[in-house]
């Protein structure tokens, strides 16, 4: 559901946004390693742009629902870096 607060924060599901994430950047869109950070679009993106990213952002939705499909976690999560053995930096 929503994150609308604390609570509901602490069941986002992590992993699920990691792998979005990577596909993403696999699409040439570069977004925020953290799902709780904001985006922006600016100016200096043009019709081509959003539309190269609206294009990477199906591929990514895609990849990341096979990936659930195929029995990959996707209950709510939330461990740090640390839990999971991730490297400074990492999403």
């Amino acid at each position: 559901g929503p994150v609308t607060d604390y609570a509901s924060a602490k069941r986002a599901d992590t992993a699920r946004y990691a792998r979005y994430f990577h596909a993403m950047r696999e699409g040439g869109v570069f977004l925020a390693p953290s799902q709780f950070e904001t985006a922006f679009v600016s100016l200096a993106h043009g019709e081509d742009d959003l539309a190269a990213a609206a294009r990477a952002c199906r591929a990514a939705m895609e990849k990341v629902g096979r990936g659930a499909a195929k029995g990959e976690p996707s209950g709510y999560t939330m461990m740090s870096r640390a839990e999971r053995g991730d490297r400074e930096g990492d999403p």
